[in-house]
């Protein structure tokens, strides 16, 4: 899983874990 930093700067790690939330989601691992 590739955690890209938008505008050159480092995400907190919130947001990082919710872009690793939504990528699990999308690929099935995941069920809301």
């Amino acid at each position: 899983i590739a955690i890209e930093h938008k505008d050159g700067n480092c995400q907190s790690p919130s947001t990082m874990a919710e872009q690793v939330v939504a990528y699990l989601e999308g690929k099935g691992f995941l069920y809301a």
